[in-house]
């Protein structure tokens, strides 16, 4: 299971990136994205249960309510104003926006938890 905690100040929305070549084979780059998880501050929450031999790596994008921003190199992940379920590199005009997102290895671990500071 993937968790993300938030320990930073305000609100945070939460998008992910993992490995789905089933979904999104071929022109969806064998990655899919979901988003968004609202979490307040001190909460957590649960984002992925999936098996963690075949989805060792994840990437991540967040956000906060005062504007901070997690984010990295990897994707060109559109996202949305509303939950989305897609995959990597596949939008449409209906995207307010293209992230990068920061890669995450979670090793061996069955539960793994990034906590978001500031």
């Amino acid at each position: 299971m993937l968790y993300f905690a938030n320990r930073y100040p305000t609100r945070v929305w939460v998008a992910i990136m993992f490995y789905s070549p089933d979904s999104c084979g071929g022109e969806g780059g064998n990655w899919g994205t979901r988003g968004w998880w609202g979490i307040d501050p001190g909460g957590t929450a649960a984002v992925f249960n999936g098996d963690i031999d075949y989805n060792r790596y994840y990437a991540f994008y967040a956000k906060a309510a005062d504007g901070a921003q997690w984010t990295g190199p990897y994707g060109s992940v559109y996202v949305y104003h509303s939950a989305f379920d897609s995959c990597v590199d596949i939008g449409s005009s209906a995207a307010y926006d293209v992230v990068g997102m920061r890669l995450i290895d979670v090793g061996d671990y069955d539960d793994y938890t990034i906590t978001l500071i500031p």
